[in-house]
């Protein structure tokens, strides 16, 4: 979809069938797009997610963020845990990105619900269609998801994460869970 939506195709390829077949177009594919995504403007509109940025840029993020991930999956199929795996710009990228981007694209406003969250020192106040983040308040979080940028990013995203969710765990279904990341709630 991001390549057919980069070169500004009316159809998406689908991939052939056989095995072998299947294993070759991939990887053409795979250079195709690490190809358009290297060389191309961040600005240029092209076709994407309903709802989400009309911009090669968006795909570029998106790319960055969905191999991330599963390299991560790779990792842990190896059955090795890395903590730490991405600095904390990428991962604040990658929670921006769940929240502002997919969330709103991928779920319909009346499956949005308004949340003010604490994630470390930062409060996320999430409308159901657009972030703040703002120095702790006074104000009392809906919900507190601890740990660092790379475990919630990782939690948010439905990996293995030491971040530890506490007060209404509804919020966090909400938020994630099911066609978005296929998440599971974190430890209490």
């Amino acid at each position: 979809m991001a390549l057919a939506g980069l070169r500004g195709d009316a159809e998406i390829r689908w991939p052939p069938s056989p095995w072998n077949d299947l294993l070759i177009w991939w990887n053409a594919q795979s250079e195709a797009l690490i190809e358009h995504i290297a060389a191309d403007d961040p600005e240029r509109t092209c076709t994407t997610l309903p709802g989400a940025p009309q911009t090669v840029g968006f795909w570029q993020r998106r790319i960055a963020h969905e191999t991330a991930m599963h390299h991560f999956d790779a990792v842990v199929a190896a059955h090795r845990v890395i903590d730490g795996l991405w600095d904390a710009e990428f991962a604040e990228d990658g929670i921006d990105e769940m929240l502002t981007v997919l969330v709103t694209s991928l779920r319909p406003p009346e499956q949005r619900t308004p949340v003010l969250l604490a994630v470390r020192d930062t409060m996320i106040r999430w409308s159901g269609d657009d972030i703040e983040l703002e120095t702790r308040s006074d104000q009392q979080p809906d919900a507190t998801l601890d740990g660092s940028a790379d475990a919630i990013y990782r939690a948010l995203w439905g990996r293995p994460s030491d971040a530890v969710w506490t007060g209404d765990t509804n919020l966090f279904t909400q938020i994630t869970v099911g066609p978005v990341s296929g998440a599971a709630l974190p430890a209490r």
